[in-house]
């Protein structure tokens, strides 16, 4: 009878191994196809931008499909070919500061989110005026004296989680 028991204690521990494994697989299954997705969209807008090389939404898109697969660098390209063909292109500088700073350039992160701010305040768009000034100045702040490691930290955290929410 123990040697039953024991039995049926391993199964239902495998049993229950075997649905975390499951699920684990289902979920890579949807993160590769989200990729997919991603790669799929990057080569219909490469193939658009063929027929219109001077359209900065299409870089921007595309710099968002790259950014949404974790290519930081390309997606920094891509909007930086949207500033230089549209300088007024709140959004391009918004995402490449973001990225900038992710990546360890944060002098360019706050220079690309100041411009975007002052343009989202210039186009009206007051949310994401604010949104790119408080970032910004926190991470302005993070360079400074004054303000403890942590609460910088903890401050450019939380900005940065609202920034994300707003993109995705």
């Amino acid at each position: 009878m123990a040697d039953l028991q024991k039995s049926s204690a391993n199964l239902t521990k495998e049993t229950q191994q075997l649905q975390e494994d499951t699920q684990s697989l289902q979920s890579h299954h949807q993160e590769m196809e989200a990729i997919v997705m991603q790669i799929r969209e990057m080569q219909e807008i490469s193939q658009k931008m063929v027929n219109n090389p001077n359209s900065a939404e299409f870089y921007f898109n595309r710099g968002l499909s790259h950014e949404r697969i974790g290519d930081k660098n390309r997606a920094i390209d891509d909007y930086a070919s949207a500033i230089r063909l549209d300088p007024n292109f709140a959004p391009a500088y918004h995402h490449r500061g973001i990225l900038s700073n992710e990546i360890g350039h944060r002098k360019k992160a706050i220079d690309d989110l100041r411009k975007a701010s002052q343009l989202y305040f210039g186009q009206g768009d007051i949310e994401n005026y604010e949104v790119t000034k408080e970032l910004s100045k926190n991470l302005y702040e993070l360079r400074s004296p004054g303000m403890k490691g942590q609460e910088k930290v903890k401050t450019l955290s939380s900005n940065t989680l609202l920034v994300g929410g707003l993109f995705s």
